[in-house]
């Protein structure tokens, strides 16, 4: 589904990107009939916590290639910093709840009182779970 997918925004691109995602396409098709694409994908990563960015024929094949994949341009954060991948356990990418800092200062300010949402009124234990 992802060729068809970028074949349609191929399809629909201004001129301006037309270059770059054609040779994104055909870097991604070519990346996909080299043996074992799938297991160099996933040592180059493994390898590379940090995320990378694609943008030519070139960089697609070597983003995916273990070794080769730190010449291609990471993504940046808005802070200027390498955007790394999650932690992978065992190969599975795993997350620790994070809370959310709206519901931190609500149940704060609530604390055993109540909250009236959509015209319902909730404690803070049936909000916060």
């Amino acid at each position: 589904m992802r060729g068809y997918q970028e074949l349609y925004g191929i399809v629909t691109s201004s001129d301006s990107q037309l270059d770059e995602k054609l040779a994104r396409y055909a870097g991604n098709l070519a990346n996909s009939q080299l043996p074992y694409s799938g297991l160099r994908r996933y040592a180059a990563q493994t390898l590379d916590p940090t995320m990378r960015h694609p943008t030519g024929f070139a960089e697609q094949i070597e983003s995916a290639t273990p070794g080769l994949s730190q010449s291609v341009r990471p993504y940046l954060t808005h802070w200027g910093e390498d955007v790394q991948r999650p932690e992978r356990v065992g190969g599975v990418v795993t997350s620790r709840e994070a809370q959310d800092p709206v519901d931190a200062v609500l149940a704060t300010v609530l604390k055993d009182g109540k909250l009236d949402v959509d015209g319902t009124e909730m404690t803070r234990q049936q909000y916060v779970s």
